[in-house]
């Protein structure tokens, strides 16, 4: 994964050397499931890409954090290049088939001992979500997870 040329280093971001609109990974769901938003997504299968929060009213509280990833339905996103953050929420709208788009939190590592290997699916009683725990791409983080089931409040 590349990393940003400037590391967004802004409170609330985590993971501030990936560029916003770049490709994180790929996921498929078999049945349907909600996103972070308990928004329905449909099965299929999804790319996903890094992007934050914006900083206004309507989003303070919603996470721990501002990173997220979108999610883009797979036969929409054909290219490993980077997408504009406006032209990536337009996509993620058709994950969503609403006029917001499909999300999934992405989380720091916890501070205690709980990871004994990557990946690790973790339970959080904060907020009932289950996380999954990879090897960060980048040198700046041993580890990240994202939120694969619950939503925020």
């Amino acid at each position: 994964m590349p990393v940003a040329e400037q590391p967004d280093r802004s409170d609330g971001v985590m993971f501030g050397e990936i560029a916003q609109g770049t490709l994180v990974g790929a996921i498929k769901f078999t049945p349907a499931v909600n996103d972070y938003h308990n928004q329905q997504v449909q099965p299929g299968v999804y790319t996903l890409r890094y992007l934050l929060l914006p900083v206004d009213g309507n989003h303070q509280g919603k996470a721990p954090g501002r990173d997220f990833v979108v999610l883009v339905p797979a036969a929409l996103d054909t290219s490993s290049d980077a997408i504009a953050p406006k032209d990536l929420l337009d996509l993620s709208r058709k994950a969503s088939s609403t006029d917001h788009a499909a999300v999934l939190s992405l989380v720091a590592p916890p501070s205690n001992p709980v990871l004994r290997a990557l990946p690790s699916l973790v339970h959080s009683d904060q907020g009932d979500l289950w996380v999954m725990y990879f090897a960060a791409p980048f040198a700046a983080a041993a580890a990240m997870g994202i939120v694969v089931a619950g939503h925020g409040p």
